[in-house]
């Protein structure tokens, strides 16, 4: 074997190790996420492209954004998948300050 050549005797030519198909997935996710933020028309899209790429990410059906307000409640901007009931009884709550 040459100096520098690194050699994996598990895998032959042309297969993919377990992480690359999770690498490749990522990789498309951010690049949707970045074309989509480039094309937005508004903090709505920007939201929703977020969210987008958050779920795909994780595999997930519900995420959320949460913002400061100008009087340091945190709220939810943005959100998928997550009941009205769920969103009051939490909003407001954070165990972090705006000025964090």
């Amino acid at each position: 074997m040459q100096h520098g050549t690194v050699r994996n005797a598990g895998m032959g030519r042309g297969q993919r190790g377990p992480a690359d198909g999770d690498i490749v997935r990522e990789q498309a996710v951010l690049f949707r996420l970045t074309d989509r933020l480039y094309r937005a028309n508004g903090l709505g899209e920007i939201y929703d492209a977020a969210l987008d790429a958050i779920c795909d990410a994780l595999g997930s059906s519900r995420a959320s954004i949460l913002r400061f307000d100008k009087d340091g409640v945190m709220s939810f901007v943005a959100w998928r998948s997550l009941s009205e009931k769920y969103r009051k009884a939490v909003n407001g709550h954070t165990p972090w300050t705006s000025n964090e």
